[in-house]
């Protein structure tokens, strides 16, 4: 899930995109009383419209790029029991994106998934959120917070019991190799951070600084590790309610000691 701030704000002023993601709390799955709402189903890599959504267009060009990037190979482990399929639904308004999440205005888009069926019907399917609210049709900005909650979606991650660092934190490790401008504002937030802070524990699970804090745990553990193994214990490690505390601890001194050498 992903949060507007007034750092973000800022930033995007400045022709930087930012998030703020906090790990999804759980909400209401959509029901017969919820509004009927417009989207895409992408499914076995084509895209079906739902009820005829509005800027159509557009959300069909960025639905195509995103699968351009090979989205098994690019979120390997990450998708391993995913269907390929999700809904993204288009709320047109504020209520109805709130009714269907439970999420408030501060969230840019949220994911909710269902991981008990494995049944092809598109009630089974993950489903990504977007706030109309703070939405920009712009590629810079719906992009990055399409991949993001991609991760989220092919994952399952709302379903999954580990530590919420790690699930936001890998879906925007993965959201910044394919848009690199991403990190410049995370980087940021980080450094800004060190000026008055040392880290004495892993991430915390909400608010933007430590969304950034997240991503720069998971991008010392990709350095120390590389790509695929550190992706494959995190992976692990967020898919159980008892993550190995000496996986853990490992990954801290990986956070650590990056944080300590940046400059």
């Amino acid at each position: 899930m992903r949060k507007t701030t007034a750092w973000a704000v800022l930033l995007a002023l400045l022709s930087l995109f930012t998030a703020c993601s906090a790990p999804p709390s759980p909400s209401p799955t959509p029901s017969a009383s919820t509004p009927v709402i417009s989207g895409f189903l992408y499914a076995d890599g084509q895209l079906t419209a739902i009820d005829d959504p509005e800027n159509a267009e557009f959300w069909e060009s960025e639905l195509e790029t995103l699968a351009g990037f090979g989205l098994p190979a690019l979120l390997g482990v990450w998708a391993e029991d995913w269907n390929g399929e999700f809904v993204l639904q288009l709320p047109a308004t504020l209520a109805e994106f709130q009714t269907l999440t439970g999420h408030g205005e501060g969230a840019q888009g949220v994911t909710l998934c269902d991981s008990s069926t494995g049944e092809q019907s598109i009630e089974a399917q993950a489903r990504i959120y977007i706030n109309p609210e703070p939405l920009e049709l712009t590629h810079a900005y719906a992009g990055p917070l399409l991949l993001h909650e991609l991760v989220h979606a092919a994952s399952c991650s709302p379903q999954m019991k580990g530590p919420g660092w790690i699930k936001e934190g890998v879906a925007e490790s993965i959201t910044t190799e394919k848009y690199p401008d991403q990190s410049e504002p995370l980087l940021a937030v980080v450094k800004a951070y060190k000026q008055d802070n040392e880290v004495t524990a892993l991430p915390g699970e909400s608010g933007y600084e430590n969304l950034a804090l997240s991503w720069f745990a998971v991008q010392a553990a990709i350095k120390e590790l590389g790509r695929e193994p550190a992706y494959e214990l995190l992976y692990k490690l967020a898919d159980t309610s008892t993550p190995s505390e000496e996986r853990l601890s490992e990954l801290f001194g990986y956070y650590k000691r990056a944080f300590e050498l940046m400059s």
